[in-house]
């Protein structure tokens, strides 16, 4: 049903830009309303998806720091003292 829609909307939207300058301005104004939209989705996907790399980078980072840290008093612990 959708598609139908789509395509009713695509076939009036030619016969406006075919017809007059004000389809055509209607058109062209549905375009660059699409790609703006476009822009705004990618920019919302880049902000979610990159700093949730960028916390399991660091998570790593720490749980690396805190083996250091346990090997470290673990060798510490297993010295004989003078």
């Amino acid at each position: 049903m959708k598609l139908l829609a789509c395509i009713a909307a695509a076939v009036l939207l030619g016969i406006l830009a075919a017809a007059d300058p004000v389809g055509a301005y209607v058109a062209g104004v549905i375009v660059l309303a699409i790609l703006f939209r476009t822009c705004l989705y990618i920019r919302d996907l880049h902000t979610e998806l990159v700093p949730k790399r960028i916390l399991k980078a660091d998570k790593v980072q720490a749980a690396y720091d805190r083996y250091l840290q346990e090997r470290e008093q673990g060798n510490q612990e297993a010295r004989p003292r003078n």
